[in-house]
């Protein structure tokens, strides 16, 4: 099952059990960016699924909040690692 949007999965959508995210577009907002890849990580815990695939395109023409690595550990201070 596949869905395809523009600009509707970021906020205010529960899907956790989605297990691939594709973000295509870019956004100069880390928050915004994030939202977008937690539809996929919500995490056993939040009903979602253990492991999820997260897939970038990432265009260097266009802009973009810059290090798409310092999505996935912004929040460490307030997530639980293990």
């Amino acid at each position: 099952m596949v869905i395809c949007n523009y600009a509707i999965l970021t906020t205010g959508f529960d899907a956790p059990k989605t297990s691939v995210a594709v973000i295509a577009r870019p956004t100069t907002s880390l928050v915004l960016y994030s939202q977008m890849v937690g539809r996929a990580i919500r995490g056993v815990k939040a009903g979602g699924n253990k492991k999820a695939k997260i897939v970038t395109v990432v265009d260097k023409n266009l802009g973009g909040f810059g290090n798409i690595a310092k999505a996935f550990n912004n929040w460490d201070d307030v997530w639980e690692n293990k």
